[in-house]
């Protein structure tokens, strides 16, 4: 439920596709410190973002 609500509260917000699955991550009960090498696994991304921000 809390996931649904969020994502109808920020359905506007622009994103990318990894944005999307990291905070789909999270929302499921994702445990641990997000660091910059954990999100390029998460996302399957080859680039590893110096500094990852989410604006909620």
């Amino acid at each position: 439920m809390q996931k649904a609500c969020f994502w109808q509260r920020f359905a506007a917000q622009p994103r990318n596709e990894r944005q999307t699955k990291v905070l789909n991550r999270l929302l499921d009960g994702f445990e641990g410190k997000l660091s910059p090498k954990r999100w390029a696994a998460m996302t399957s991304s080859t680039t590893i973002p110096g500094c990852v921000t989410l604006r909620i």
